[in-house]
């Protein structure tokens, strides 16, 4: 079923860029929460809300990808390159044509994160993890090409994939089966996306803290430093990561030191964003253009 962009309308496109662009010029564009007095989101700036299905029934986008647009907009801020969130934002919007069926944009971008080279190389390390990702991708291509995918067909490939994933012992390769087990679902499902996004960046972020040696026990450590810190009320008027440095520098000064190279990890996280956002774009742009649009 054709999923029609602005519902064909150029009047939908225009109304909703104008809000996004508002916000942006008044520096009121904001990551959370989607909608208040102090700004909005990607979304919110839209509806002037905070209802995914309102925004996906408002501009006829699959409410799937609607569900990841937030999320990837605050993605975006933590990445080292283009587009930034606010470009983003807008580019979203700007490069959906009026009119375009946007129905397989959710399995397309399913399929691209299940086919990523990153994602392989540690699934290829366990056949059963591999077995449940090649699987899966199947399914998706299969849905793609107008296959009716029975629910049994799902739950036995998902049920799989979740066995896969509690069965794997090495920490990088349950990341990446938990990526799969995330994407083990219909693309109509409305958070499929943006939890298999979230998986796939946690695997990312999860190499980049092996790569400097950051443990389970660190983030303990960290947790109660700062715990201990909130009881006491030490520092209460630093917010944020900047309230982290000044607990931790003068009570372990080499833990403080790591965890900064932990917050310049914290971008890898970011790093799948950026290039599934770039891709996301592209596929907008391509989106077939269904006849009687009012371009």
């Amino acid at each position: 079923m054709a999923v029609t962009a602005f519902h064909g309308d150029l009047a939908v496109k225009e109304q909703a860029l104008a809000r996004v662009r508002k916000h942006i010029a008044a520096g009121t564009f904001r990551f959370s929460p989607a909608w208040g007095d102090m700004g909005a989101t990607a979304m919110g700036s839209v509806i002037e809300g905070d209802d995914p299905q309102l925004y996906a029934d408002m501009l006829g986008y699959p409410l799937p990808l609607v569900m990841d647009l937030d999320s990837l907009s605050n993605n975006l801020a933590h990445a080292a390159g283009d587009p930034s969130p606010t470009a983003f934002a807008e580019a979203w919007l700007e490069k959906t044509p009026v009119g375009a069926d946007l129905s397989r944009i959710v399995p397309e971008m399913l399929i691209f994160t299940l086919s990523d080279p990153a994602l392989v190389a540690q699934t290829v390390q366990d056949p059963t993890v591999e077995a449940g990702r090649k699987d899966i991708l199947a399914l998706h291509r299969r849905s793609l090409e107008g296959e009716t995918i029975s629910r049994k067909t799902w739950q036995e490939a998902r049920a799989a994939a979740v066995a896969a994933s509690d069965k794997a012992s090495d920490r990088m390769i349950r990341k990446a089966a938990l990526v799969v087990e995330a994407a083990a679902w219909p693309a109509t499902m409305r958070t499929v996306l943006r939890d298999t996004v979230s998986a796939r960046g946690s695997m990312q972020m999860s190499h980049a803290l092996n790569a400097i040696g950051w443990t389970d026990d660190d983030e303990k450590r960290v947790f109660q430093l700062m715990e201990a810190a909130a009881e006491q009320g030490e520092h209460a008027d630093i917010e944020g990561v900047g309230r982290v440095h000044a607990v931790l520098g003068p009570k372990d000064p080499v833990l403080a030191a790591r965890f900064r190279e932990r917050i310049a990890a914290h971008k890898e996280f970011a790093a799948f964003s950026l290039i599934f956002a770039k891709f996301l774009l592209d596929r907008l742009a391509a989106a077939p253009v269904l006849a009687g649009a009012d371009v």
